[in-house]
């Protein structure tokens, strides 16, 4: 069973069983109504000018994926400036923008496929079709410590505390109050 809040510009999908990322990943870009699909994991803090960079940035016709720098540290000194960025020579699966495009060209991720190799399908299907995937190089990131990949209790506390404020703020955005 899948659960789905949905207001004007958030949906929130939640699967009752663990069916893996890349399900997830699918779901997410097919059910997404724009061209441009924000991929990222649930440990993630964002910066202020986060979106709007990204939006600038995938102004550029040529680029298929866009990621964000990630920070050691969740302290932000974001500004409201033009989004800078460097060709990415790897893929960074934790949190990136890709083209609904790339997915009609190329197919979902299949199946098969384990996890940490979803966003290597993605990031190549993008390469082949010939677009670019970049690094913004002045728009930041947090990334808990990479929660989702340890193994350890701490870990699996944090990140559920993580999720648990997600999961508030985004009921408060659709509800209210």
């Amino acid at each position: 069973m899948i659960r789905i809040l949905r207001n004007p510009t958030i949906n929130y999908i939640r699967f009752n069983e663990n069916r893996g990322v890349n399900a997830a990943w699918n779901l997410g870009i097919m059910l997404a109504k724009n061209d441009l699909v924000t991929i990222l994991n649930n440990d993630i803090l964002l910066n202020l000018y986060f979106f709007k960079k990204i939006l600038k940035t995938m102004e550029d016709p040529f680029i298929g994926i866009c990621v964000p720098n990630t920070l050691k540290y969740a302290q932000f000194h974001d500004k409201d400036e033009e989004p800078k960025v460097k060709d990415l020579g790897k893929r960074e699966g934790w949190a990136f923008t890709i083209r609904k495009e790339i997915v009609s060209k190329c197919g979902y991720i299949p199946d098969k496929l384990k996890i940490f190799c979803g966003d290597d399908f993605l990031f190549d299907a993008s390469r082949k079709i010939g677009f670019r995937n970049v690094k913004m190089m002045n728009n930041y990131i947090f990334h808990y410590g990479s929660v989702t990949v340890k193994q350890y209790d701490p870990a699996r506390s944090i990140l559920k505390k993580c999720e648990k404020l997600c999961w508030e703020q985004i009921k408060k955005d659709i509800y209210g109050g």
